[in-house]
């Protein structure tokens, strides 16, 4: 069975999808040019699942989809059932088909269709979209029916897809955050069964994962400190601030430092960090003093999942 094949049944749609109102096809040199056989044959293969016959009557390409694997057949899907054409409209080489069909509940759209090299083309419908978005960068990665992985790009994931019920899981792929979010999606309406937000507002950085990212990176700071500190405020695990300055008295630093204020990224593609704030009595150029600093850097994880952190 395909990937697509495995997807939950959508909607969970009974019976048998007839296409009410369709008639037999029509030959090519009716009234409407064959524009009302296009639908119906479109509208068929969608209620019947076979998604290899339905996309190459649109306009979308082979791998127009969101998923390339949902351009497969599906043989337990139930995107649509009793779709009906209410109305058709042909204006030369444009035309409009009002279909009603059930998802579960009753649906109705627009379909719009251009006539291409004798042959006419549906647009897929633009109600026909998933989409998942975060409330700021992030480094994730959403998968759809465990058939696809789909990087997030400019906070956001979104493309064609057939009516009907996947499956998403939101992961981050460096695993610097170990969050996995799995949700049911329903195209067309974006309701959801399992997630407590807006599908285009999840978090960029969970709190909970941050809270684990901060936990394990405290001791890692404080060893930077203590190792800039052994070696007279010099060499790479010293921040900047601290460089060349002699320590005034044993007072320990404040510890402000050792909390991670922010994790962000900058490329999508790895994330970086800001700590908070520290302060240290030193003297500086012969000048007795109190200096702020605060590290900054990249943080990751190795094989072993270890956390890790970079200084700029």
């Amino acid at each position: 069975m395909s990937n697509a094949g495995r997807r939950i049944a959508p909607l969970l749609l009974v019976g048998v999808a007839v296409l009410g109102g369709c008639a037999a096809p029509a030959a090519e040199s009716g009234a409407d040019g064959g524009a009302r056989t296009t639908v119906d044959t479109f509208l068929r293969a969608v209620a019947d699942g076979r998604f290899s016959e339905a996309l190459p009557l649109t306009t979308l390409g082979a791998d127009g989809l969101i998923c390339p694997a949902l351009a497969q057949d599906s043989s337990t899907s139930k995107a649509i059932a009793a779709p009906e054409v209410t109305e058709l409209q042909v204006n030369g080489a444009t035309a409009t088909a009002t279909v009603d069909y059930q998802a579960p509940s009753a649906t109705t759209i627009t379909l719009a269709l251009t006539r291409e090299s004798d042959a006419w083309r549906i647009a897929f419908p633009d109600e026909w979209l998933l989409a998942v978005g975060f409330d700021g960068p992030t480094v994730a990665r959403v998968s759809i029916d465990d058939a696809c992985d789909l990087p997030v790009t400019d906070g956001r994931v979104d493309g064609p897809a057939w009516p009907g019920r996947y499956q998403v899981t939101v992961s981050d792929p460096t695993g610097v955050l170990e969050r996995s979010e799995s949700f049911l999606y329903d195209v067309p309406d974006g309701s959801t069964t399992g997630l407590d937000v807006d599908p285009l507002s999840l978090p960029a950085v969970p709190e909970d994962e941050l809270a684990l990212v901060q936990s394990e990176a405290a001791p890692l700071l404080r060893a930077a400190f203590e190792k800039c500190a052994d070696a007279a405020f010099s060499g790479s695990s010293c921040p900047p601030a601290l460089e060349g300055v002699t320590a005034a008295g044993t007072d320990a630093p404040s510890d402000g430092y050792l909390a991670i204020d922010r994790l962000f990224t900058d490329d999508g593609e790895s994330w970086r960090f800001d700590s908070g704030t520290g302060s240290l009595a030193v003297t500086k150029d012969g000048t007795p003093t109190t200096i702020e600093f605060r590290y900054t850097g990249t943080v990751s994880r190795g094989a072993d999942g270890a956390l890790s952190l970079a200084f700029d």
